[in-house]
């Protein structure tokens, strides 16, 4: 299956950038993120779920073993609820709060897409803290004056 990307001017009714897309290719980029009450898509994870807007997306989460679990993310016809889920936005954001927000905020915030099974799992971004970017430096407090 494939899907299809382009810009669209309505003033003019010019299509530009017109591209053909794969549906479950890896694409560069393809990011979720989790903002205060939404996760929020890149361009290339909505082009990787092959979801438009109004689409349902659900996120839930594979068990490996008992301590072993993570999420993964799709349009919710791939789940066993297809009426479950949250719309996606016109501005790629999926309405997601309370307890769900809560429990996804566990693994983390950013997430890169890979595909796994017939979703795609949400693999934790590593993000840099302020602090990492210090440097350690000795001071001599017997010198200074």
């Amino acid at each position: 299956m494939f899907s299809i990307q382009f810009d669209f001017d309505p003033e003019t009714s010019e299509i530009t950038n017109l591209r053909v897309v794969k549906v479950g290719e890896q694409v560069d980029d393809a990011i979720v993120t989790l903002e205060d009450n939404k996760l929020k898509l890149s361009k290339s994870a909505q082009l990787l779920l092959g979801a438009i807007p109004n689409d349902r997306i659900t996120v839930s989460y594979y068990t490996v073993s008992p301590e072993e679990t993570f999420p993964v993310i799709g349009k919710s016809e791939l789940f066993t609820d297809s009426t479950g889920g949250n719309r996606l936005t016109k501005s790629n954001t999926v309405s997601f709060r309370g307890t769900q927000r809560d429990i996804l905020l566990e693994y983390g915030k950013s997430f890169k897409l890979e595909p796994f099974k017939n979703y795609f799992k949400m693999v934790k971004l590593e993000e840099e803290s302020d602090n990492d970017n210090l440097k350690d430096e000795e001071l001599d407090l017997e010198n200074l004056k």
